[in-house]
């Protein structure tokens, strides 16, 4: 199930039909201390030089960038509007947070 986030971009659902172990914990509003490491979901970057970010704002340091087709694999989104996402850019190994608001990731790879 999609629904649709900022700017009309379709994003996935936080929770699917039967989520898989942890899903509900990793979207509750628990802190980034309380949240499974797990694997979330793998996605690609739909745009070129998005930020990754070493915290889930705006003014925080930059790591790196992503870009377009390039897999991202998300760990966790910061609350429930999903809208940052916490992972790896499978090309370059950088770790951080990915504002996802703007529609710079294509989540609707995500479950």
């Amino acid at each position: 199930m999609a629904i649709t986030g900022a700017l009309g971009v379709a994003v996935a659902s936080p929770v699917s039909a039967a989520p898989s172990a942890g899903t509900a914990e990793r979207l509750s509003g628990a802190t980034e201390a309380d949240i499974s490491p797990q694997l979330f979901c793998s996605t690609k970057f739909i745009v070129d030089g998005v930020r990754i970010r070493a915290a889930a704002n705006t003014t925080s340091t930059v790591l790196g960038l992503g870009y377009k087709g390039q897999w991202f694999d998300i760990d966790k989104f910061n609350n429930p509007a999903l809208s940052w996402a916490y992972g790896t850019n499978r090309a370059t190994g950088v770790k951080g947070w990915v504002s996802n608001t703007s529609g710079f990731l294509d989540v609707s790879l995500c479950p």
